[in-house]
Parts: structure tokens; C-alpha cells; sequence
């Protein structure tokens, strides 16, 4: 039997997203509390979502300071030489968390945790081989890592 066509971004599928953005353990029996959902609803949704790409996976927030790594740092890349440099970053530069094709003046945004000033050089020595670069020390981190309150909610006003 085919499985019936949900809209899997509609109201409750936006609020199952926002649920497992702020908790990706959160069990699905809360998850169902919280939408009005019975858990095998919520995990077709959730399994249903993770097919189409929706959810690409699932990670651990890692605490830089406590595994060593307390130099966290944003790196602008300007005038890119070879822009298939870019690709291979994370493997040549482990240190690189993820980076951002931007527009603007820069053409990346790259994020990266090191463990020294030293190894602090020696990463913008690399990235400086793709373009000139301009660093920023990050102080702190305000926010926990979510996606704007208008992504996963939009179109669920007035519920």
C-alpha cells in the first residue's frame, strides 16, 4: 500500500523541525505530546523528512574551550585565486568546521576552532594560499546554534 503524500513542511512538521533543532534526542513521544501527534505519526514525519533530505543528520555541538580548542576564529577570503581550493579545505585544514560561499566583498566565510596561536598561523598561512584573508577573534557565542525563528516556523502564524 502506498504511503499517503503529507506535506511534510506544513504547520506540524515546522514545529517537529523546531523541536528537533533546539533537542535532536528529544524522544518522540514528547515530540507527539508537543504536535498533538501519536509516535509512529511523528517518526513516518521524522523518517519521511530524513528521506527527502529535509533533516540532513544529526551532530553533537561540541564545547571548543573544554576539548582544547579555545582559539574559535571567522576568516573572510577576498579575491580568490582558484576557486576549487575552497573544495578541499576541511581536508587539508582539519581544523575547519564549515565554511560559506558568500556575496559581498569576500568571497568565504570560514569557521574554524584551533587549539594554539601557533597552529592559529599556521591554518591562516593555508587559507591565505586561496585568497587574502582577514580574521576575526570570536569573543563568545551569544546565541545557541539555531536557524532563525522564521525558518522553521513560517506558516505556522496564528496557531
Amino acid at each position: 500500500m502506498p504511503r499517503k503524500k503529507l506535506n511534510l513542511l506544513d504547520a506540524t512538521g515546522r514545529k517537529i523541525l523546531g523541536h528537533l533543532v533546539k533537542d535532536a534526542r528529544m524522544p518522540l513521544k514528547e515530540i507527539g505530546e508537543r504536535v498533538s501527534l501519536s509516535v509512529p505519526a511523528v517518526a513516518e514525519r521524522v523518517q519521511r523528512m530524513e528521506e527527502e533530505g529535509i533533516i540532513r543528520g544529526y551532530e553533537a555541538k561540541l564545547d571548543y574551550d573544554k576539548i582544547g580548542c579555545p582559539v574559535h576564529i571567522l576568516v573572510e577570503i577576498h579575491g580568490a585565486k582558484d576557486r576549487s581550493l575552497i573544495n578541499d579545505v576541511q581536508a587539508r585544514v582539519p581544523e575547519v568546521i564549515q565554511y560559506w560561499v558568500v556575496t559581498g566583498e569576500m568571497d568565504y566565510l570560514v569557521e574554524v576552532a584551533v587549539c594554539s596561536r601557533k597552529r592559529l598561523e599556521e591554518v591562516i598561512r593555508v587559507l591565505e594560499r586561496i585568497g587574502l584573508t582577514k580574521t576575526h577573534l570570536v569573543l563568545y557565542k551569544e546565541f545557541p546554534q539555531l536557524p532563525p525563528v522564521g525558518v522553521v516556523h513560517a506558516g505556522t502564524e496564528g496557531e
